[in-house]
């Protein structure tokens, strides 16, 4: 199918998009290989074939606070931390500090988005990515910048491997009148699920900047105060889950990502010992990791960790990650009041200058953040 003077595939058109039935539905599409434009080189598929934890679990979360273990990454409670209550709140600074330096990702509980509106922007945006072809299409460009955009691989031109899936890209606090009108409910729940983000936000970033011994607003000052957005991705069904992947091995750009995703799993972190762990869902739990300009303003004491997304071969997935980053003007570089008797470990930039060479950066299983890291020779660079 022609697309913008390009040929690109569309692994929801190829796949049926509904969970139910499962292998029948793969068995009808007629598709029994992916296409090449999909298949990963050979040693990134052998990275891709294990993994050091399982997927299956039961995803209901026990509420129980403090941190618990799930598959190594840790599960915090934010109740005490949204009810202000001071001995109580400390405690969840210092499991978020403990969570941040060991993993550069945890999960929250009892964070004060309604679970009703989780369950609904998860229901209203699959039935948008079931929309007739046509329908979504009239939102499909390359134009990194409107309000809402749909499309499919990854989010930027790349030589390597398209990633198996479908995204929208959305930017709320923009014209509405773009968001797509279907299904009904689309852009009511898009404004609201963005607010509610928007309100975390705050709390988790003043929490951070107690968890490094900074004032609660100084993170959110430096680095929140940009737009936030989110995009939301759908992984269809993949008949062969070994050679694709969802989304390639990457960190964030940003300062915090914070991520809603349904049951059938499938996200992966790399540990320090270059394992990778699965994140397992938890029932209306929001997964929270850093970002690279986090890693720079902190001096690396939190790590922007590397992550990707295995797909699956009978379900669909969709996922819905909220990026928090810097206005584009902002100067990012290791806070004086972070850096210790080692100096400045990172190059600051602007974050827009960041972003250029981040979406620029193709160097499959190595960050871009690595190329700013300091030495006594200087920057390091990709190759």
């Amino acid at each position: 199918m022609e697309v913008a003077s390009s040929r690109i595939y569309f692994p929801c058109i190829q796949f049926k998009t509904f969970d139910q039935p499962k292998n029948e539905d793969l068995a009808a599409s007629g598709i029994r290989e992916v296409p090449a434009v999909f298949k990963l080189p050979s040693q990134i598929q052998d990275s891709c074939s294990s993994c050091s934890s399982s997927n299956s679990s039961d995803d209901e979360n026990n509420g129980t606070a403090g941190i618990h273990e799930e598959n190594s990454v840790a599960v915090i409670d934010l109740s005490d931390l949204l009810h202000q209550d001071s001995e109580r709140r400390a405690s969840v600074v210092v499991n978020i500090r403990s969570a941040l330096e060991e993993w550069g990702f945890f999960q929250v509980v009892n964070h004060g988005v309604p679970t009703a509106l989780m369950d609904e922007i998860l229901r209203v945006y699959k039935l948008f990515f079931e929309l007739p072809l046509e329908e979504k299409t009239k939102y499909y460009t390359t134009d990194p910048n409107p309000t809402f955009r749909f499309g499919v691989g990854r989010i930027t031109p790349s030589p390597s491997a398209q990633n198996w899936k479908d995204f929208a890209i959305v930017r709320p606090g923009r014209d509405l009148d773009k968001l797509s009108a279907h299904p009904p409910t689309f852009r009511e729940v898009t404004v609201a699920y963005n607010n509610a983000m928007i309100h975390l936000k705050r709390e988790l970033l003043n929490a951070l900047s107690e968890s490094l011994g900074l004032s609660p607003s100084f993170i959110d000052d430096v680095a929140g105060e940009g737009e936030q957005f989110f995009v939301c991705n759908f992984y269809p069904p993949c008949p062969e889950p070994k050679v694709a992947i969802g989304a390639s091995s990457h960190s964030d750009f940003g300062t915090i990502t914070t991520l809603l995703q349904d049951d059938v799993g499938g996200l992966e972190i790399l540990d320090k010992h270059n394992n990778w762990i699965q994140v397992k869902p938890l029932r209306h739990a929001l997964v929270i990791n850093a970002g690279d300009q986090l890693e720079v303003f902190t001096n690396g004491k939190y790590r922007s960790v590397s992550h990707r997304v295995r797909v699956n071969p009978d379900r669909c997935r969709i996922s819905i990650p909220s990026f928090i980053s810097p206005l584009p003007r902002t100067y990012i570089a290791p806070s004086p009041s972070l850096v210790g008797e080692e100096g400045p470990l990172y190059k600051g930039d602007s974050f827009r200058d960041y972003l250029v060479g981040y979406y620029a950066n193709d160097v499959n299983e190595k960050l871009y953040i690595e190329s700013i890291k300091l030495k006594p020779s200087g920057p390091l660079q990709l190759h």
